[in-house]
């Protein structure tokens, strides 16, 4: 194993130095001297890889060419390109190895998505039903088993819109209508909230 140490640049043009970023690229003994070749300066990206030119090391070690296939860190750091740490993958296949939680805080609830492919789990009071929803979902693959909070509200949106003429811009919006899910008729903002009153 041998270390690239990492320069940043500093100055305009051909007139600028080379400076040590103070960080370096881990690769194996026999890729050291072919990356040199490529080039005796490589520089840290602004997303943590090692880059010469337009080259990223991580994707010249493992002889990437095709835009469509990723290359996965085991180790998360990016930094270490030694091959055993090295993966080609799919964009899926990647995210499944992302050091993320799948969930977070949404306004006044707690929102989970899948760690796999993003799919929206649902909004939950607490971060730990947030937290049971995702392992859940990894365990079983089904979104539908996870016992999600009851909307606090009957507003639901209809297909139907109203185009309206915005004042200010004098453009012309559309204007989301609604449906009460009790006397299912259709109804715009404040007529909505006069209905809910009502029924």
């Amino acid at each position: 194993m041998k270390q690239i140490p990492l320069y940043k640049r500093e100055g305009n043009g051909r007139w600028g130095t080379d400076i040590f970023s103070g960080r370096y690229a881990t690769v194996d003994d026999e890729d050291y001297d072919m990356l040199i070749e490529i080039s005796r300066v490589w520089r840290p990206h602004s997303d943590g890889y090692a880059y010469a030119k337009t080259l990223l090391m991580h994707r010249v070690i493992l002889g990437l060419t095709d835009s469509k296939i990723h290359t996965d860190h085991k180790d998360h750091d990016r930094l270490n390109n030694i091959k055993e740490n090295l993966v080609a993958c799919s964009q899926a296949e990647n995210n499944r190895n992302l050091p993320f939680k799948g969930y977070g805080k949404y306004k006044d609830k707690w929102r989970a998505w899948s760690r796999y492919d993003g799919k929206h789990l649902g909004l939950f009071e607490t971060e730990a039903a947030a937290r049971q929803a995702i392992q859940q979902f990894e365990l079983t693959g089904q979104r539908n088993v996870i016992a999600r909070d009851k909307p606090t509200t009957l507003k639901s949106p209809c297909c139907s819109y109203k185009m309206v003429r915005d004042g200010k811009t004098g453009r012309n919006i559309k204007y989301q209508r609604y449906r009460c899910e009790k006397c299912k008729k259709h109804f715009g903002g404040k007529n909505y909230e006069n209905c809910l009153s009502m029924c």
